[in-house]
């Protein structure tokens, strides 16, 4: 593996990820700076009735932060090969350091019914993905592959919410439910028309003579 490949290739995503990335992001105003969720409501029901009622929970707002600058690459990319006429570069991205903050209004977490405004805060944890760009001789690359292999999210919350411990795992489920199916539907739709264009405008690296001649042994 040629040294100075796997170097191109890394600088290559850097400069997709910490130059364009951020300067091209700048368009879309659903992400950036942040991105906001739509107001939502549930339910947790009560456990005990001598302690508790049903937990009402508004959520009144939430922004997501992180689209511009968070994503990163994962250790070395590999080198630029030739496949089918095409340079790839092949990188693991890392998407640790996301985060969406919520607002919410709650009410029932004791017997007087007391309305508080509680903040929760998700961060994206030990969560990878898989990114290939192509490129025909002489073009400009392409986004191949954009893929989140299993994202995971960490709840924390105000400790001014009194719950058991089975309400408060209902609550923070709900949270990592709707955290995870908001960044994948933000990272699958404007986010990766983002990284396309970011893409497109780099230059991109060659393939090394080696990689080309096993191109052509194949």
């Amino acid at each position: 593996v040629s040294a100075s490949g796997v170097s191109d290739a890394n600088h290559f995503l850097d400069t997709v990820l910490g130059e364009k990335v951020p300067a091209l992001i700048e368009d879309y105003q659903s992400l950036y700076p942040f991105a906001i969720t739509l107001p939502s409501y549930f339910e947790i029901p009560s456990t005990n009735i001598l302690t508790n009622r049903a937990l009402q929970v508004d959520v009144s707002h939430g922004e997501y932060r992180g689209f511009d600058n968070a994503v990163k690459r994962l250790g070395d990319c590999q080198a630029p090969v030739l496949r089918d006429g095409k340079t790839s570069i092949k990188c693991t991205l890392d998407f640790a350091g996301m985060t969406a903050n919520y607002t919410t209004m709650t009410k029932g977490d004791n017997l007087l019914a007391t309305q508080k405004t509680i903040w929760v805060r998700a961060v994206v944890v030990d969560t990878t993905g898989q990114f290939e760009a192509v490129a025909e001789p002489g073009r400009n690359g392409s986004l191949q592959t954009f893929q989140i292999d299993n994202l995971k999210i960490q709840v924390t919350n105000d400790d001014n919410l009194k719950l058991n411990q089975r309400r408060q795992r209902e609550f923070t489920r709900y949270f990592e439910e709707i955290v995870r199916i908001r960044l994948l539907d933000l990272f699958y739709d404007n986010y990766r028309r983002v990284l396309a264009r970011a893409v497109s405008s780099v230059p991109f690296p060659h393939a090394s003579h080696d990689s080309v001649k096993e191109s052509i042994k194949g």
